[in-house]
């Protein structure tokens, strides 16, 4: 694992090799032995020996969780995954409405009206990884 700070000693990348786009005086690229922990603040130390200078990689302190920043985030990945679902379920029933039918029966008018009114009626949430806090309406059977 390869580790690139800018010239403030600010870790700006991680990889498997170095790149060559942070080949210049405003980067650093040394090589890390051991595991890299994404959950700390990393920095460097230099040390000149017999002519030639030394950068040693070093993991600081933890970085701070913000706790409701990860929420946000959370509720945001399971308000688009929920739409994601309503869409693929009202694009299967957009032939419902085709005017070559004679109609659209009151029930699959309410099914898909109720997929519309998802966003304001469920509560999204992941739970293990799972959507969750979103009941999806009953789809009528043929014929209804």
């Amino acid at each position: 694992m390869f580790l690139t700070f800018d010239k403030n000693k600010k870790l700006i990348s991680c990889a498997s090799w170095v790149p060559n786009s942070h080949d210049s005086n405003e980067y650093v690229s040394m090589e890390l032995d051991g595991e890299f922990d994404g959950s700390y603040e990393w920095t460097y130390t230099q040390k000149t020996v017999d002519g030639e200078i030394i950068y040693t990689p070093s993991k600081g302190d933890l970085i701070p969780v913000d706790k409701d920043e990860e929420k946000r985030k959370s509720n945001e990945t399971a308000l688009a995954l929920m739409r994601e679902k309503r869409d693929k379920l009202l694009s299967e029933t957009d032939w419902w409405a085709s005017s070559d039918l004679s109609g659209m029966s009151q029930e699959r008018k309410d099914y898909r009206q109720k997929l519309r009114d998802l966003p304001e009626t469920a509560s999204p949430k992941l739970t293990d990884g799972e959507l969750s806090g979103v009941t999806w309406p009953d789809k009528p059977k043929e014929g209804e």
